[in-house]
């Protein structure tokens, strides 16, 4: 299982690399709506759909996708899609998860799958496009994905060695409240080692900033790990998919990024209509 999940890594890795520094903008809009209309596939898992309602799901994502993208200019569009993504995954899903409700109804999962999924596709190409004193949107991107995997190794890492404590054993037996301080401390460190890099340096944010961002990205990125684990336990399988061989499906990579590149992005664009 080890080989095989380090063989797609190795393979993957250098595949989104290239895409996410040498795609144009065109070819990256692209791709990230394949990768949303498989991560829509896999939803269907999640949600017991089949048949017309699972194909009729993953047409209305890809067809919702493109016109969110041109309707984003539409300040009232904007706000009322940001501000229901942030008090999604800030308050409804840890309320859900508290509660471990069961919402398996199809209107709950349509509903959660459009937020879960859409403002995802869109940080992924909003923060990719962003200009901020110099052309960084992809360093930015790469820093996100790169705090999510810092966050997982050392909460991993942390809990086999230090775990006693168990941080939602209903819903993740594994994960561990040590391992979620791993986590803490891992992602700070990250952020401290890289504030000097040039391209982190060109957006001139303060080491105090950096820290804020490892306190709020940690936590969403373990509550988005938890929360495809509950969807998962309540569908009563094991991985969204088998797409990925040693690692699952694409939702399973992708659980733990998607609240922080949402939040992050729909935070961002807030700020900036003001």
């Amino acid at each position: 299982m080890l080989k095989t999940r380090l063989i797609t890594a190795f393979i993957l890795i250098p595949l989104v690399l290239l895409a996410l520094f040498q795609s144009s903008p065109l070819v990256w809009r692209l791709i990230v709506l394949a990768v949303t209309m498989i991560a829509a596939w896999e939803w269907t898992a999640l949600a017991s759909w089949v048949g017309v309602k699972k194909w009729a799901f993953v047409a209305l994502i890809g067809a919702a996708f493109p016109v969110l993208l041109s309707a984003w200019q539409i300040d009232l569009v904007k706000a009322i899609v940001a501000t229901c993504t942030i008090g999604f995954w800030m308050l409804l899903v840890p309320v859900w998860l508290a509660k471990k409700a069961k919402l398996k109804h199809s209107p709950v999962m349509l509903i959660t799958g459009f937020f879960t999924l859409l403002p995802f596709s869109l940080g992924l190409v909003f923060w990719r496009e962003i200009v901020w004193q110099a052309s960084v949107g992809a360093y930015l991107l790469l820093l996100m994905i790169t705090v999510v995997a810092i966050a997982d190794t050392s909460a991993y890492f942390a809990g086999r060695r230090f775990g006693k404590h168990k941080l939602a054993p209903a819903i993740s037996p594994g994960k561990t409240i040590e391992g979620a301080i791993g986590a803490f401390v891992g992602v700070s460190i990250l952020m401290l080692g890289i504030a000097n890099l040039p391209a982190i340096a060109a957006l001139n944010i303060s080491i105090v900033t950096f820290i804020v961002i490892a306190l709020i990205a940690t936590p969403l990125s373990i509550m988005g790990d938890l929360y495809e684990s509950w969807l998962k336990r309540c569908a009563g399988i094991k991985d969204s998919s088998q797409l990925l061989p040693g690692h699952g499906g694409v939702l399973d990579r992708l659980d733990a990024l998607m609240p922080v590149i949402s939040v992050s992005i729909m935070c961002l664009e807030l700020y900036r209509s003001w």
